[in-house]
C-alpha cells in the first residue's frame, strides 16, 4: 500500500506552525480580531517555548 509522510518532524513543525501563526497574526491585526489576535500570541508563545525546549533536549542527548 502506498503511504507518503505528510508530517514533519517535531521541532520541524512547530517552525512550520510558528510561521502559520505569525501570518494569522498579521491578518488578525489588520481586521482588528483582538480575541483571536489573544489566542493567536498565546499559542505562538507556547510553541516557541516548546522550540526552546526541544532545542535543548537535543543538546542533551
Amino acid at each position: 500500500m502506498f503511504r507518503t509522510q505528510f508530517y514533519l518532524g517535531n521541532r520541524a513543525m512547530r517552525i512550520a506552525l510558528l510561521a502559520s501563526s505569525l501570518a494569522w497574526i498579521a491578518n488578525d491585526i489588520l481586521w482588528h480580531a483582538w480575541p483571536a489576535l489573544l489566542a493567536e500570541v498565546v499559542a505562538a508563545g507556547l510553541n516557541l517555548r516548546t522550540i526552546q525546549r526541544l532545542g535543548q533536549v537535543e543538546q542533551l542527548g
